[in-house]
């Protein structure tokens, strides 16, 4: 399946890519933890895919200003955040490594690398220039 880029999520200036196959996993989820996957995508490295956070780090990612009246928002505690992280790795979304993260309080994982090349590099026969504003690889 091919992995369409597409971009959900702009903060200051920032994309959050997320890829066809994890936003058709994130449609039959909760809204809140498709808010909880961006929050580990923007606590990743961005080449690797590989991550560390603590479960406050993300429960405060997850809270929204409440209002001084109305509803207030859903914002999950630790035990919700653990299974919704064990939902991900069940679907594919997520690589956890459980000993490491049974040792305290800190959250280790692997996400897909976001670092995917958008177009083909150019490829040439011998004698023959690339095209303007294109490297030669």
């Amino acid at each position: 399946m091919k992995q369409v880029a597409q971009l959900i999520e702009r903060r200051r200036g920032r994309y959050v890519i997320v890829f066809e196959h994890e936003l058709e996993a994130l449609d039959a989820l909760p809204l809140w933890q498709t808010r909880l996957f961006t929050a580990l995508v923007r606590s990743s490295n961005w080449q690797t895919g590989q991550g560390e956070t603590t479960y406050a780090t993300l429960i405060a990612m997850l809270t929204p200003l409440h209002p001084g009246r109305g509803p207030r928002h859903y914002v999950p505690d630790r035990d919700a955040l653990k299974r919704a992280l064990r939902r991900f790795a069940a679907v594919g979304l997520l690589r956890r490594n459980a000993d490491t993260n049974q040792r305290g309080e800190r959250l280790f994982f692997e996400l897909d690398s976001r670092q995917a090349k958008v177009r083909p590099l150019f490829e040439s026969a011998p004698g023959i220039r690339p095209p303007p504003g294109r490297l030669e690889s």
